[in-house]
């Protein structure tokens, strides 16, 4: 009981017991509590362990007898407990080991139990105790010899060279109390410890954790303070141990970093365009550009998640379709003849081409009074006192598709401009919608304009320069094919490009193939 340290909770070992069990020819097994189940286990394995300590058969053991004690009860338990308890029919293989080998070691058992000191009974359960023990004492022999003071020392030498040779697990070894848990275990938790400190706790994602690896250097460190021992099997044990504990607190904090790598650093959505039908759609309606031929594409817009983690990898969500169909105008040249080329119309002063009226050209006679319009790549103008009929034709028009122009300004009078072919030499390409031949001027005055000089010539300026590359996208053939020399009507003037009804039109398909 306590090993004779008197101590209840110090730690247990088999070597205590086990010489104990050896040496007594009475034994007193002295369990806490309640004969419980542990308690008997606890019995049984000081018996096994002394079945292996061969003593020779000069140095028999003697019959020993057991004193089953509960100290601390608090139970009510009959004097035939322990029989009853050793007896009982056991399912389980192991349980009924332990109580044959109770039952073969002991031919003689006893029984007693102790209350809690301070009770009425507890007087009386230690005299019933004491003379339970005390009766049947009797002198320890070995071959019918008693054994002295010498032979007691013989014995309890072999006893100890017995358990050192079958390598009994309870024997303490001096070696590991005082090389492994005196100086190596202290050492390899101070290791252990030294690293979680220096490596400080993961807030963010670390892309360089790799790169602190602290684990060579710390088990350096341990070969380097244990290079003077000479127990290396226990120096090799350590040092398995304190790299398995360095691995295990690396791996966790690889795989917490692994963790933050995975969080979201920023997302976006992007979008892109997939085309599901191509077809040829004429402008149509009031345009001047009507007979004109636009490729319209039927596109799907579909949208994705872009995710960027913060271990800089990027992840893609599949396309998903954003909205229905749309149709588009597919012809950059015409995106741009929509949201980029400005229409303007208003009253301008024209100049009058006839001879006499240059002539007399201080008098007022000489300026007239226009309705104008720039737009979709022409300059049109009317008389409006006289063109009244949306069906009438307008005075005069510039094609800015079929005759290439610049538009200059006056630099004596402030409000006139003029537009003049592009090429002084060639002149106006197709003349057949206005007089005075392929190399006239028109010259124009904002005197009485709702607009100013560069309002005009800034939208003159801007269709000009898309027609002209309206024409070299277009073609020779295009041109002769699809866009008109004449004069348009003045209600083609006025009208404008209807986009949202290009698309329900009939496909008169590719041009190309007329």
């Amino acid at each position: 009981d306590c090993e004779g340290g008197n101590n209840a909770m110090s730690t247990l070992r088999t070597l205590v017991n086990l010489l104990g069990s050896l040496i007594g020819s009475e034994v007193i097994f002295v369990a806490g509590g309640s004969l419980s189940e542990s308690s008997l286990t606890s019995l049984s394995m000081a018996l096994a362990a002394r079945s292996l300590v061969q003593m020779g058969a000069e140095a028999a053991l003697p019959t020993q007898r057991l004193v089953f004690v509960v100290n601390k009860n608090t139970l009510r338990y009959e004097s035939d407990a322990l029989e009853m308890a050793l007896h009982a029919v056991q399912g389980d293989v192991g349980r009924k080991e332990n109580r044959d080998l109770i039952l073969r070691a002991f031919a003689e058992r006893s029984f007693c139990s102790i209350g809690l000191m301070g009770m009425p009974q507890f007087e009386d359960d230690i005299d019933t105790f004491r003379s339970l023990v005390l009766s049947h004492g009797r002198a320890f022999k070995v071959g019918g010899a008693p054994v002295r003071s010498a032979e007691l020392v013989a014995m309890l030498q072999a006893i100890v060279d017995q358990i050192q040779t079958m390598n009994e697990v309870s024997l303490p070894s001096m070696s590991r109390i005082v090389v492994m848990d005196g100086f190596l275990s202290p050492l390899v938790d101070g290791l252990v410890k030294s690293m979680q400190d220096e490596l400080p706790d993961l807030e963010e994602y670390d892309a360089n954790l790799e790169d602190k690896d602290l684990r060579h250097g710390k088990l350096a460190e341990f070969d380097r303070q244990t290079s003077c021992l000479t127990e290396r099997g226990l120096v090799a044990e350590s040092r398995a141990f304190l790299e398995a504990q360095l691995d295990a607190d690396w791996a966790r904090r690889l795989r917490f970093n692994a963790a933050l790598g995975d969080q979201v650093h920023e997302k976006a959505d992007e979008t892109r365009d997939v085309i599901t039908q191509k077809r040829w759609v004429p402008i149509g309606g009031n345009s001047l550009l009507a007979s004109v031929n636009l490729l319209m594409h039927t596109v799907q817009v579909e949208v994705r998640s872009r995710i960027v983690l913060k271990k800089g990898s990027t992840e893609y969500t599949p396309w998903a379709p954003l909205h229905s169909h749309e149709e588009r105008v597919a012809d950059p040249i015409f995106q741009s003849l929509r949201w980029a080329v400005p229409t303007l119309s208003g009253s301008l002063l024209k100049q009058s081409p006839s001879v006499w009226r240059k002539l007399g050209a201080s008098c007022s006679m000489s300026w007239q009074s226009r309705t104008c319009v720039v737009k979709e790549g022409h300059f049109l103008w009317w008389d409006p006192a006289t063109v009244t009929n949306k069906g009438q034709e307008v005075a005069g028009a510039i094609n800015f598709l079929l005759n290439a122009a610049k538009v200059a300004i006056d630099f004596e009078d402030p409000d006139v401009f003029e537009i003049r072919p592009a090429s002084d030499v060639k002149g106006w390409e197709s003349c057949d919608a206005f007089t005075g031949g392929p190399l006239r001027s028109f010259r124009f005055s904002v005197a009485k304009s709702e607009h100013s000089r560069a309002t005009w010539v800034q939208a003159l300026t801007a269709n000009t320069t898309w027609a002209n590359d309206a024409a070299k996208h277009l073609g020779q053939l295009r041109l002769q094919v699809e866009v008109s020399s004449d004069r348009p009507a003045k209600g083609m003037a006025e009208g404008n490009i209807q986009w949202d009804t290009i698309v329900c039109q009939e496909d008169p398909g590719d041009p190309e193939d007329k």
